[in-house]
């Protein structure tokens, strides 16, 4: 075996199905295309573990997008309607937003043999709903560690055991719901363990890539807002996104005019303090 074919099969098979980019292009498509073959490595091995990495890296950047166009979606909503009180904190809430995006992407997709979009949904959101209660309870815990390196380290490894609890719970949902459907599909051993180690890791790497794109695009970050009845100055720990238990801190901008009402704030212009 050359090292392009390894490549081909332990790198780029397993990102694609992990973006699940083909599976959309299915559901739209009148000619369906064949998802790639990845031959399953022994769990455990080099190789399976190159394969749950690049599962996770093709579906990172899929699900952080869904969860901010449906952030975007669900906050234009709670404008339209005037929703005020806990249906606006609800609406304006990051990390509902990446559990409904989840859920939908996943549902756009055109399920394979023994699944069916609503089990694939709902597996998904329950797996980010695990993310989301379980690092918000870590974070409370590591904030009392003062030492920066032990606290980063116990994050690390809290995120990981609750990525993993997030997959098992999202494989079982899935499964379970799949099965009510008259889908068969018996979890196998192997099963358990990829969605153990790719949950975790996805819990792990998905605030790390969500603060460095911030970071990238932050000098650029200009939003346009409808006018509102109050505009006041604020400093530089006004987030350009709201903080989510999954996605991790937003990147922020100094001196953001902000312009608004009470349902909805707007970020108009980000200026440099001079």
């Amino acid at each position: 075996e050359t090292t392009a074919d390894w490549a081909c099969d332990n790198v780029w098979k397993p990102m694609v199905n992990g973006s699940g980019v083909l599976q959309v292009y299915n559901t739209f498509a009148p000619n369906p295309v064949e998802l790639p073959h990845v031959r399953h490595a022994e769990t455990g091995s080099r190789d399976w573990m190159v394969q749950i990495l690049c599962e996770v890296g093709g579906a990172i950047l899929p699900y952080l997008a869904a969860g901010k166009a449906t952030g975007y979606g669900l906050k234009r909503i709670g404008c339209s309607v005037g929703a005020t009180g806990f249906a606006e904190t609800v609406l304006k809430n990051e990390g509902v937003a990446m559990v409904c995006g989840a859920g939908i992407y996943d549902f756009t997709k055109a399920p394979r043999l023994g699944e069916t979009r609503i089990g694939n949904a709902a597996g998904s959101m329950a797996a980010f709903a695990t993310f989301e209660s379980g690092n918000a309870l870590l974070k409370r815990g590591t904030s009392q560690i003062e030492n920066g390196i032990v606290r980063a380290g116990s994050t690390g490894v809290g995120r990981f055991g609750v990525g993993a609890a997030g997959g098992l719970a999202g494989l079982e949902t899935s499964n379970f719901l799949s099965g009510l459907a008259g889908q068969e599909n018996k979890v196998t051993r192997q099963q358990y363990w990829d969605s153990l180690t790719s949950g975790g890791f996805l819990n792990v790497a998905l605030p790390l890539v969500h603060k460095g794109i911030c970071k990238a695009i932050e000098p650029t970050i200009r939003v346009r807002a409808p006018e509102g009845p109050e505009m006041r100055q604020v400093q530089s720990d006004t987030p350009i996104v709201q903080d989510s238990a999954v996605a991790g801190d937003g990147a922020r901008l100094p001196n953001l005019v902000i312009e608004g009402n009470s349902a909805a704030t707007h970020v108009t212009e980000a200026k440099n303090s001079t």
